[in-house]
């Protein structure tokens, strides 16, 4: 993914899971299209836990600070496609 939004989400109270949506929400709004991927850093998902949520890949990247998700969309295949 090369380009996104970075959302800040510090809140100790809320799921993970809650604070993906909330940046998805914005996203979605923002742009007026779903983000299809979430890239968040590796202390913020327990060893063993799987974060799911529907239609969104949520992958962990060291390049991501903490309580920081970087939201948008893969871009990976449109550049397979464009280089064939």
């Amino acid at each position: 993914m090369m380009l996104g939004m970075l959302w800040f989400d510090n809140a100790p109270q809320k799921a993970i899971v809650d604070k993906i949506n909330g940046a998805l929400e914005y996203y979605q709004k923002k742009y007026n299209t779903m983000p299809d991927t979430v890239m968040v850093h590796p202390s913020m998902i327990a060893q063993g836990e799987i974060v799911s949520i529907e239609n969104v890949t949520v992958k962990t990247s060291r390049s991501v600070m903490p309580n920081h998700f970087w939201v948008g969309k893969d871009n990976r295949e449109e550049a397979k496609e464009t280089q064939q």
